[in-house]
């Protein structure tokens, strides 16, 4: 279970799973609060998985082979819809965050940027179309990845909010 509360920097989520304490701050409480729910999920499957080897491993006696550690009720438990998904995403290449994109279909654009980036790791937080935006300039922001011809620019996301709003007043 994870706990979310104000720090002296941002708002600090701290979550204990399977053995596993983790902690991150943010600078805001929307974003600690879905780091916390997606690292949960992730750990959770990580340790639900180890239980049943090891306990499959002690009663039968063989090394368990991962391609047989799930039954295929779990695997459609924890399958995904093919619909599309709403959110920002990380490309992510030697430990680093490379660029940061949104899109109303994130797993499609993913596959896009495999023709034009080369990375080896994403990271995807689901959000509503309405909080898309806002969300991505925060993070670029925040990061300033290589490849985010934003960061290149030099703007920033709060004067990318003002020229929004120029052009929508």
């Amino acid at each position: 279970m994870a706990s979310i509360a104000k720090h002296k920097s941002g708002w600090r989520a701290q979550l204990y799973v399977g053995g596993v304490r983790e902690s991150a701050v943010f600078d805001e409480e929307f974003e600690a609060r879905a780091w916390a729910k997606r690292r949960e999920g992730e750990l959770s499957i990580i340790k639900d998985a180890f239980i049943k080897a090891r306990r499959f491993n002690r009663s039968h006696r063989i090394v368990l082979d991962a391609s047989i550690a799930y039954s295929a009720d779990e695997i459609i438990a924890n399958s995904r819809s093919l619909e599309k998904t709403c959110g920002v995403y990380f490309l992510v290449k030697e430990e680093r965050i490379i660029y940061v994109g949104k899109s109303r279909d994130v797993y499609k654009r993913i596959g896009q940027h495999e023709k034009t980036k080369q990375f080896d790791r994403i990271t995807v937080i689901e959000c509503s179309e309405r909080d898309v935006d806002r969300l991505e300039l925060i993070y670029i922001e925040k990061f300033k990845p290589i490849l985010n011809v934003l960061g290149k620019a030099g703007k920033t996301a709060s004067s990318l909010v003002d020229d929004l709003i120029e052009v929508a007043g």
